[in-house]
């Protein structure tokens, strides 16, 4: 029988009591009604075996009025709407909204019980986890499902948070989720630490010397930056500068050992531990100690000039030497052959196990002048280095070098080039015909005319027994003279005098005058930076800063600071020349800077603030010929720190706009302000170029491109 032909089976009379109490129910119970009778009148033509159509389900959702509130609503186990059931339970109930957190203003670190104190930034994944565990009521009875930070001001001590918590209520049949605000009152309370340093600044657990013996401070200059650029200052509770070195106070001993590994993880060292009994309790048999690590750094620096003996320079690195040239420091001293351009590497352990001490430093250099130069072999090697063979006898013949100091041809010395030169003394011109021929590793920077800094070992009083060893035993493998650097000592002072002769055409004014402003040098104010130093005074031709740690000057350094008749004179006079020599050693190291990009490389460089960014690169111009001055200028290699490698010292007000911009640059932050301003200034500047014919406008150019190359500033035009 086909489905077509089934014969219709009349209703039962339970189908038919349920459907006349559908029609009689009022309309809003005429969906549970209807359902309840479809789904008896379809379980009975099943229980005929009449198959029942799939149209004839029903997919429409069902609804029920919610008992207190009458509102329609799908069906559960509670029976009320989501509105009645927060109305009748508060899942927050037990949970604290207010809490106090404990806050050192001196070293920033909130107080997490019972005695620890962390390090957090506002709005920080670490500030939030640790306010989220100081709210009470969470754990154990709620849910937690969401967290997030609550704008307040930066001034008002408060920090709201959201939570967002969940939990099942009326018998673990409905789970209610609610979001709710916790405020935190942020109280200044000194940690332990700072209150004891603040008391008494004398009371350091650990410190560390760092001490080496020589003539200048440049070392410790660099090691600053090292220390500052890897935030290794940041457990530093003080800074000592002493005669030969510094200290450093801290106010855990872990906090020492830690920044001594970091020294001997930058240069290389030897250390020694002491400590000191400072109390003792009897009665529960405890110690206070305060402990010294004393770290002596190699007293070999960058161009100094040193002698192998000859059973290291034969046996253990291949015959290179003697006589080696320091041409880089880091965590490994690199010695430098300037006939062959060969070199070794001396790590810590190596160099304390045969000591070298220099035969000459940077205050015994000659000046010479180049007479003639002859270029030998490619960049990188020697004549020697032209075929493969040469190279595996180099390698093999140091292979037997220990892995701490070896014998290699890389990188290192691929910005040197062999040459053959023919010097004169600086001072011999004019005097005698007294030339020097002799073979450097400056071949790449070197031309005929140019001054070049050197080591003289014929009127040097070396007594090194090393050296005087290989000059009885070969004088020929002892040079006449060392070349070192090339010196661009007479490039910057011309550079300076031209800047000085252009400044006075364009004022119409006299040489001197305007020599005695463009010369002079304008203190950069120094100012705090995010990290709690302050900016150096690089000088105010340079548009470069760095950043320096806060010292204190040791009474002993000065002689004693002070006195009466002879003893004060003399206290004095060393006060002065202790000043001198560190205005010295500064300025040399800021020139080592520009010269080496990869010592450069090694620090951090910033920008000094200038308005709008267009002073520096005026007097760049100048020396690039732009100006009234001669378009070829003769020191146009004196080197400088690019503008691109240098970074934007970030104040605190600007840490907090980038971060409210979403870490965006200050620059592009400063973008629209900029513009603005130069609408205002335009017509301005159009006119001031079209007067340009005009004396009194140039004059005023003038000045204006000194004072902005010296450092001043000058408010925006309105």
């Amino acid at each position: 029988m086909g489905w077509g032909t089934l014969p219709v089976r009349g209703p039962s009379s339970t189908s038919t009591a349920a459907a006349a109490a559908a029609d009689a129910a009022p309309e809003e119970a005429a969906p549970a009604a209807y359902l309840a009778a479809f789904t008896h009148h379809s379980a009975s033509l099943q229980q005929n075996g009449t198959p029942l159509h799939a149209s004839f389900v029903s997919h429409a959702p069902a609804s029920i009025l919610c008992p207190e509130c009458g509102t329609r609503m799908p069906p559960n186990p509670s029976n009320l709407c989501a509105k009645c059931i927060r109305n009748r339970v508060d899942i927050t109930e037990g949970i604290q909204k207010a809490c106090t957190v404990l806050w050192c203003k001196q070293c920033d670190r909130y107080h997490s019980p019972p005695r620890a104190w962390i390090h957090a930034e506002l709005e920080s994944k670490e500030l939030l986890t640790f306010l989220v565990k100081k709210v009470k009521g969470i754990k154990g009875k709620v849910k937690l499902t969401d967290a997030s930070f609550v704008w307040t001001e930066p001034h008002s001590r408060r920090i709201k948070i959201k939570l967002t918590v969940q939990k099942e209520v009326l018998n673990g049949g409905t789970i209610l989720q609610q979001s709710f605000l916790v405020e935190f009152v942020v109280e200044p309370h000194m940690c332990m630490e700072c209150a004891r340093i603040t008391a008494n600044p004398e009371q350091w657990i650990g410190c560390v010397q760092a001490r080496q013996r020589a003539e200048h401070r440049r070392t410790f200059l660099f090691l600053e930056q090292l220390i500052l650029k890897h935030a290794a200052d940041e457990n530093v509770i003080g800074v000592r500068k002493k005669a030969d070195g510094l200290d450093f106070y801290f106010s855990h001993r872990s906090h020492s050992l830690k920044f001594v590994d970091f020294l001997g993880s930058v240069v290389p060292i030897r250390h020694r531990a002491d400590r000191q009994l400072v109390s003792q309790d009897f009665s529960d048999n405890t110690f206070r100690y305060k402990y010294t690590f004393f770290t002596e750094l190699v007293p070999v620096c960058k161009d100094d000039l040193v002698c192998l003996p000859r059973k290291l320079s034969n046996k253990a690195h291949g015959g290179i030497g003697p006589v080696l040239l320091c041409t880089r420091v880091g965590t490994a001293i690199t010695l430098t052959d300037p006939n062959t351009n060969r070199y070794i590497q001396l790590d810590g352990d190596a160099y304390w196990r045969n000591p070298l001490k220099p035969l000459a430093s940077q205050r015994t250099l000659t000046t010479y002048v180049v007479l003639d130069i002859e270029l030998v072999g490619a960049r990188g090697g020697g004549p020697d280095w032209d075929d493969a063979a040469s190279v595996r006898s180099m390698r093999s013949a140091g292979a037997g070098a220990s892995t701490a100091g070896r014998t290699s041809v890389g990188s290192h010395i691929s910005r040197f080039q062999l040459a053959d030169v023919t010097v004169a003394r600086s001072a011999d011109l004019g005097a005698n015909d007294s030339t020097l021929r002799c073979r450097t590793h400056l071949g790449a920077v070197l031309n005929v005319g140019d001054t070049v800094l050197g080591y003289d070992l014929q009127r040097l009083n070396i007594t090194d027994d090393d050296f005087v060893e290989h000059a009885e035993r070969d004088k020929d493998a002892i040079p006449d003279c060392v070349l070192v650097r090339k010196s661009y000592q007479e490039k910057r002072k011309a550079r300076r005098e031209r800047r000085a002769a252009a400044a006075a055409r364009r004022a119409g004014g006299t040489g001197a005058a305007a020599s005695a402003m463009a010369t002079e040098n304008v203190s950069f104010p120094a100012r705090p930076s995010p990290l709690g130093q302050s900016f150096a005074d690089t000088g105010a031709h340079r548009p470069w800063t760095l950043r320096t740690l806060e010292m204190e000057e040791d009474d002993e350094e000065g002689g004693g600071g002070g006195g009466r008749g002879k003893r004060g004179k003399r206290s004095a006079k060393l006060a002065r020349e202790n000043e001198d020599r560190d205005l010295t050693d500064r300025e040399r190291f800021f020139q080592e800077l520009e010269e080496d990009a990869d010592m450069r490389g090694r620090v951090a460089l910033y920008r000094k603030p200038q308005p709008q960014g267009k002073s520096f690169d005026l007097l760049r111009d100048d020396d690039a010929g732009n100006g009234d001055d001669d378009g070829d200028s003769e020191d146009d290699d004196v080197p400088e720190v690019p503008l691109e490698e240098l970074m934007t010292a970030l104040s605190l007000d600007e840490q907090r706009k980038r971060r409210l911009h979403g870490g965006s640059s200050i620059e592009e932050m400063a973008e629209d302000e900029e513009d603005d301003d130069d609408e205002v200034q335009g017509d301005g500047d159009k006119e001031e170029a079209a007067n340009l014919d005009d004396p009194e406008v140039r004059a005023s150019h003038t000045r204006r491109a000194i004072m902005l190359g010296a450092g001043v500033k000058r408010g925006k035009r309105s």
